[in-house]
């Protein structure tokens, strides 16, 4: 374990709170799921950069720079913690750039029971999703995260994503807490 969250904190400078955070989270996502789900688990959190928001940072301005190629119509609500990605379409598949925001005012360093609630909420988002997150459907892109689908578009004005319809969240919401 130690190597594998070396290498996460190699590839993306996590502080020793955000390693301190995945050395409790992980254990208890393979106990829960199974010893079978492990690969699944470890490649899905290697896959998405978990970022705390700095004290003077705006949300808006830091997601448009890691999602370039994605229209934010509105921000995600100001919560703990939410799970975005983007698709990358390529010619023979589609790849997604994926993020875990932490943005509650509660220092991840501390290890408060809040953040570590919500960073388990989101990476129960990213595992379920982990697994073809964006395929093409009737000749549009689909979001999937458990039960929950949402088109995604592409704007013909900017060329940016656009989420279009999405049906099961609130269920999906309700399965993962």
């Amino acid at each position: 374990m130690e190597e594998y969250l070396s290498s996460l904190q190699e590839k993306y400078a996590y502080t020793d709170g955000i390693l301190e955070a995945l050395r409790k989270i992980i254990p208890a996502f393979i106990q829960h799921w199974g010893k079978e789900y492990e690969q699944v688990i470890l490649e899905a959190i290697a896959s998405c950069e978990i970022h705390i928001k700095e004290e003077n940072e705006k949300t808006k301005e830091y997601l448009m720079g890691f999602f370039p190629d994605k229209k934010f119509e509105t921000i995600p609500a100001v919560v703990g913690a939410f799970y975005d990605s983007m698709p990358i379409v390529n010619e023979k598949q589609i790849d997604s750039n994926r993020l875990i925001y932490v943005s509650s005012k509660s220092s991840i360093d501390s290890q408060e029971e809040s953040i570590i609630s919500d960073l388990v909420h989101e990476i129960g988002h990213l595992i379920k999703s982990f697994n073809k997150e964006y395929s093409i459907v009737n000749g549009e892109i689909q979001q999937r995260s458990g039960i929950s689908t949402t088109t995604v578009v592409k704007d013909q004005e900017t060329g940016k994503y656009v989420e279009g319809k999405c049906e099961n969240a609130g269920i999906e919401e309700a399965i993962n807490l």
